[in-house]
């Protein structure tokens, strides 16, 4: 069948919510934008064996989920050339499960880039991003927490963008944290009042944008 030839796959923003895509046997799908789990089936994405970018809008929720133990639960991706994901939200409201986060995250061990446009985020602890993540970009994200004591850990990040993506006041950086990375951007930060950055940290950077937004 001529779709099963598919490489680039661009679904609505939004769909009837009686509708439910089968997508299963896309298998030479390169990449899919759009891909939500109420008018999508989360199984599907093991079979696009060939995918390289996929961009999730929320909701996602994965069903039966073991709360217990992440590892028990069925893995999501199943392709060894997947680089790069993208999680976005239309409405503000809408938040991922962190501990869903965690085990999408824990799947996609070959990603270099990672990009999340989402009201409400909460980051799940760094032993789930996967280690070559070189890319991250956080925009509107609405941290309550600083995310820095996470990001910083991350051993290959090499370009960070921190968009409007914090309501608190303080950031802190520890010392020998953020090992490679040459780029920085922090942008409309509302509250912001304060960066503290430990002695050693950020040792390759080459770049460091910052600003906040006006009142």
């Amino acid at each position: 069948m001529e779709e099963e030839q598919l490489r680039h796959l661009y679904l609505p923003w939004e769909c009837k919510s009686r509708t439910k895509l089968e997508l299963g046997t896309l298998r030479k799908l390169l990449t899919l934008v759009n891909f939500n789990t109420k008018n999508c089936y989360l199984k599907d994405l093991i079979n696009m064996t060939n995918l390289r970018e996929l961009q999730i809008i929320l909701p996602f929720n994965i069903e039966n989920f073991n709360e217990e133990e992440l590892g028990e639960n069925p893995p999501i991706i199943g392709s060894k050339y997947f680089h790069s994901l993208t999680i976005s939200s239309l409405k503000p409201c809408l938040k991922m499960d962190p501990r869903h986060f965690a085990h999408l995250l824990s799947n996609c061990t070959s990603i270099c880039k990672l990009t999340i446009w989402a009201g409400k985020c909460e980051l799940p602890e760094y032993h789930y991003f996967p280690s070559q993540l070189a890319y991250i970009q956080l925009q509107w994200c609405e941290f309550k927490e600083d995310p820095m004591p996470t990001l910083e850990k991350l051993p290959n990040l090499r370009i960070l963008e921190f968009l409007e993506s914090f309501e608190g006041k303080k950031l802190f950086c520890s010392a020998q944290g953020f090992p490679k990375l040459e780029s920085l951007v922090l942008a409309r930060l509302r509250n912001g009042e304060e960066w503290e950055v430990g002695e050693g940290a950020m040792p390759s950077l080459q770049r460091l944008g910052s600003g906040f937004a006006p009142d």
